[in-house]
C-alpha cells in the first residue's frame, strides 16, 4: 500500500501538505463542506481542514491537492489580498453549475490510480522474476565454485 500511495502523492509539495492535513485534520459536517467537496471534488471522500494552518486562510485538503486552493468555499477572497487571482474568481452557485462534469473528472481521477495501480502490480511481477532469476544465477555460481574446488583438491 505505501508504494501505492507514494505513486498517488509523487514529489509534489501541495500533494504531501494535502495528504497531511487529510490524516491530521478535523472532518467536516457534510452539510458545511466546501462546495467543491460537495461536488465530490477531489481525491478525499470527505471535506478536512488543519486547524494548525497560519492565518484566515483555510482550505481544506481536497481544494489543496494539486495547488487548487483558490477553488476552496473557505478561502475568503480578503485572505490573499484584492490582487490575487482568488479576488477575481466568481462565485458559481450550484444551480449554475453542471454536477456531470465533476462526476467525470473524479472518475478519471480514480481511473488514473488504478492505471498506477495495474502498472506498479505489473512492475512488482517483473522485479519478482529477476529476484527468481538472480537465485538461480547465484546457485549456477556456487554449484561452478563447488565444482572448482573439487576439482582442485582431487588433483592435489
Amino acid at each position: 500500500m505505501g508504494e501505492k500511495l507514494y505513486a498517488s502523492i509523487g514529489y509534489r509539495k501541495e500533494n504531501i501538505e494535502s495528504f497531511y492535513m487529510q490524516a491530521k485534520g478535523h472532518r467536516v459536517q457534510p452539510a458545511d463542506a466546501c462546495y467543491h467537496c460537495k461536488l465530490e471534488y477531489g481525491p478525499y471522500t470527505s471535506c478536512i481542514v488543519f486547524e494548525g494552518m497560519v492565518g484566515e486562510f483555510k482550505p481544506c485538503a481536497n481544494c489543496s491537492w494539486g495547488k487548487q486552493v483558490v477553488r476552496c468555499s473557505f478561502m475568503k477572497s480578503t485572505d490573499l489580498g484584492d490582487n490575487s487571482p482568488a479576488s477575481s474568481v466568481p462565485t458559481i452557485e450550484p444551480s449554475q453549475c453542471h454536477l456531470g462534469c465533476t462526476k467525470k473528472k473524479r472518475a478519471a481521477t480514480h481511473m488514473d490510480i488504478q492505471q498506477q495501480e495495474d502498472i506498479l502490480s505489473q512492475q512488482e511481477a517483473v522485479l519478482s522474476q529477476q529476484k527468481a532469476i538472480l537465485a538461480q544465477l547465484q546457485l549456477i555460481v556456487a554449484a561452478k565454485e563447488l565444482e572448482g574446488a573439487g576439482r582442485s583438491q582431487s588433483a592435489s
